[in-house]
């Protein structure tokens, strides 16, 4: 193994993982509590209470499970000296086809200001058809990229 890029990060930070599943506690308490029994809140507003409540609920645990679901499936990208291992699988250099960054900038009815920096993807297409799609946002897709060519060059002049 020559290099190994970690991600940067997946999903959701903590803070916001934590405030997510904590909204979805309390807010179950809440409707739990307010069901039973008349604590002063007016039987015609308890159904509306119960409906926000549980769209609320819905949407951040929904948050929470789909937050943790990306971050277990984003892992470590290795590159060694016979091909490159990412989160898709295993591939040797033979078998690469075309290797680019592609970048993605948002639509808008505006001109772009230099700030706006949009997501830039590496993506590595092998001779079969897989494609091993490495996204800016949680990856250093230009030294993953240096990496790669550089191994293959190496790869290349040895046959040489």
């Amino acid at each position: 193994m020559i290099m190994t890029f970690s991600p940067d990060h997946g999903g959701l930070d903590s803070t916001t993982l934590w405030a997510a599943a904590g909204l979805v506690v309390a807010l179950g308490l809440f409707i739990w509590g307010l069901l039973p029994g008349n604590r002063g809140i007016p039987k015609a507003y308890k159904p509306v209470i119960s409906l926000l409540g549980f769209i609320g609920i819905l949407v951040a645990g929904s948050t929470v499970f789909f937050s943790t679901w990306a971050s277990l499936k984003i892992g470590p990208v290795e590159v060694a000296q016979a091909g490159i291992e990412t989160p898709y699988g295993q591939t040797n250099y033979a078998n690469i086809r075309k290797i680019s960054l592609e970048k993605d900038q948002p639509a808008s009815f505006f001109p772009a200001t230099s700030n706006e920096a949009g997501v830039t993807f590496l993506l590595i297409e092998e001779l079969s058809g897989k494609t091993h799609v490495l996204s800016s946002d949680n990856y250093p897709v230009q030294e993953i990229l240096t990496a790669i060519k550089q191994q293959m060059e190496k790869l290349k002049d040895r046959k040489n």
